[in-house]
């Protein structure tokens, strides 16, 4: 049955560290492939790609990507699918005031602001040579009452110990947790175990400054947050799909 197939941790990317909902690239890093006309086919391509990029990547192999809005998150890399040699300087994980964390990759760095994981689980390591892992849980923690039951129940002792707080973000110390750095080389250490942010002052101080750029330019506050769940939302109300269910403003 299908509670049997449940994970605790409710994912996985092995061997890639963490899980849904943490700053690992066990929750970021997946493959992806594309095919169609006017794209290259028989290649296969490192270079960073988010997914803000899709939509304007489909519009530049249509021709009218000049026709979109400059406020868009994404980039068009169609010039990568049919063959050109091109590079996305960076992109920004997340940027979340409420768990007060963020992260945001330049080449082969990856730098993380606060706590990576805020989850119930917290993040799961790959196991090391000389570990032994197992994955088996206790059967209360594979069902709807155990562990999803636990995880509503934090969510909902959260929102209570977070209702009223206004969430003020005039800095980067206002907005996330500065106290918590960590940064990675990617391109060698994908499983993130090497937190090279004290050998590398320059590199974190640059990141952050770019973070912080972003954080001013781009973060759109959290007003909804704790409002009730809509059920004229439910995507049964629209054949199964989601869609949009209300004209008010939020």
């Amino acid at each position: 049955e299908m509670l049997d197939a449940v994970r605790p941790t409710g994912s996985s990317n092995f061997p890639l560290m963490g899980e849904k909902t943490t700053l690992w690239e066990g929750s970021m890093r997946v493959p992806a492939f594309i095919s169609g006309k006017g794209v290259e086919g028989g290649r296969v391509s490192d270079t960073l790609v988010h997914i803000t990029d899709i939509f304007p990547t489909i519009a530049g192999l249509l021709g009218v990507s000049g026709k979109l809005p400059g406020w868009l998150d994404g980039v068009d890399r169609s010039g990568v699918l049919q063959g050109e040699i091109e590079s996305r300087e960076h992109f920004v994980y997340d940027l979340d005031p409420v768990y007060r964390h963020a992260a945001i990759r330049e080449g082969r760095w990856k730098l993380i602001v606060g706590e990576p994981a805020m989850n119930l689980m917290r993040s799961r390591r790959p196991p090391l040579e000389d570990e032994e892992v197992s994955y088996v849980k206790k059967e209360d923690e594979l069902s709807w009452g155990g562990m999803y039951g636990r995880v509503a129940g934090l969510i909902h002792q959260f929102q209570e110990r977070m209702e009223g707080v206004e969430v003020v973000c005039g800095s980067m110390e206002d907005c996330f947790d500065t106290d918590v750095i960590a940064l990675y080389d990617v391109s060698v250490d994908p499983l993130e175990f090497n937190n090279l942010a004290e050998q590398e002052p320059e590199v974190v101080e640059r990141l952050s400054g770019l973070l912080w750029k972003h954080t001013q330019e781009g973060l759109v506050m959290p007003i909804n947050f704790y409002d009730p769940p809509d059920p004229s939302s439910n995507p049964n109300n629209f054949n199964g799909t989601w869609m949009p269910w209300t004209e008010d403003e939020y």
